[in-house]
């Protein structure tokens, strides 16, 4: 018996409970799709946890949108941002707002 699925849009990140998502031999889908990636091009992880374990703090969020799923980032203290965009132009989605704070 399967009590609950999590899904992990971004590398490191917090997830997020699914109530049903499609599982493929590549695992869950939306599952890790993103990842941060430093200006030198390194795959960022929270298993160097001296630079990288504040990873661990931010909620990552694979939201419907006008194009399919995006990937919606919040980081405490900050505005959130939809992966792939260069500004914070996103609220939270409703639900998480209190988790981004």
């Amino acid at each position: 018996m399967v009590d609950s699925i999590w899904r992990y849009p971004l590398k490191s990140a917090q997830g997020e409970p699914v109530p049903r998502v499609f599982i493929s031999a590549a695992g869950p889908d939306g599952d890790r799709s993103w990842a941060g990636v430093t200006a030198d091009g390194l795959v960022v992880s929270a298993k160097h946890p001296r630079r990288w374990g504040r990873l661990l703090y931010v909620l990552a969020m694979l939201v419907p949108g006008s194009r399919g799923s995006e990937v919606h980032v919040c980081v405490p203290g900050r505005e959130p941002l939809r992966a792939g965009t260069p500004r914070p132009t996103l609220p939270c989605p409703p639900g998480s707002a209190s988790r981004c704070a």
